[in-house]
């Protein structure tokens, strides 16, 4: 098992529930590991959801999601949104 294989294992364990989003993934999906969402802003939206729960968000590119974040937070500056 590769370390990535074991990340997934280990949060699966701890979590109620994991949420998947890839590249190619559509933010109409429900977040599973067969039907991932493309944005982060999905997962979250599906996390939130989900109250009383560990949720754990796996996704393969995470500097693509980092971006995205970062883009978010520009558009609402700390105290303006």
């Amino acid at each position: 098992m590769d370390v990535s294989g074991l990340a997934r294992l280990l949060d699966q364990a701890v979590a109620d529930m994991t949420v998947y989003i890839r590249p190619n993934g559509d933010d109409k999906n429900d977040g599973s590991e067969e039907a991932p969402v493309k944005s982060p802003k999905r997962a979250i939206a599906i996390a939130t959801r989900s109250k009383d729960q560990e949720i754990s968000v796996l996704a393969t590119d995470l500097a693509r999601i980092a971006r995205e974040l970062n883009a978010e937070e520009d558009e609402f500056p700390e105290g303006g949104g």
